[in-house]
């Protein structure tokens, strides 16, 4: 993974690109995405940094949408519909981040700091099935990013889903995506022709 990101931060052909998407889908922990080979690459020394630096993207948007755990925690409903106190879970491996001090930066998360992301087991990530709605959609084009991923968060946080916790067994469990922007422009993407 570092080495895909370093190749992208030393192509000086971004000279024709408008802006650099970046989607990472994987295991976090920490500070860290974990890559296929098992080792961690931090997040905004080892990905964002290097895109950041890039001179071809200088004053272009650069936009991250990372799939991963950002802690161990879960956001359980109780049955009778009461909210509970966040829990816990050890045994899940978490994804934390600071945001960069840099502009035309955006970096979308599937859950809160210090929480679990939240999956469908045939359908995948809560997250990603939202983004990929809500990007699908076909006035998408009218609405600027931070539009589309309000709309994203509103999704996943309608959602509910059923988790067996270690201590409390099966539980009700919710979640709410979340992004961060140093954006210093709107930013909208034209309909496929």
């Amino acid at each position: 993974m570092k080495s895909i990101i370093e190749t992208y931060a030393n192509d000086d052909l971004h000279v024709e690109n408008e802006c650099f998407i970046c989607a990472i889908l994987s295991h976090g922990e920490d500070d860290y995405i974990y890559g296929v080979d098992g080792k961690t690459v931090k997040v905004e020394d080892d990905i964002i940094e290097p895109i950041q630096s890039c001179r071809s993207l200088k004053g272009k948007p650069k936009l991250f949408f990372l799939q991963a755990c950002r802690g161990g925690y879960t956001d359980m409903i109780e049955e009778d519909g009461a909210e509970s106190d966040a829990s816990r879970l050890d045994d899940v491996v978490p994804l934390c981040t600071s945001a960069p001090e840099f502009a035309d930066v955006l970096i979308a998360y599937p859950t809160a700091r210090g929480y679990v992301s939240m999956r469908d087991t045939t359908r995948g990530s809560w997250f990603i099935q939202s983004l990929v709605t809500v990007l699908s959609l076909p006035q998408m084009s009218e609405y600027h990013i931070l539009e589309l991923l309000t709309q994203v968060n509103e999704e996943v946080a309608l959602r509910t889903g059923r988790l067996t916790h270690p201590t409390d067994g099966e539980v009700t469990v919710r979640a709410v995506a979340n992004f961060w922007s140093s954006l210093r422009k709107y930013l909208f993407f034209n309909p496929l022709k």
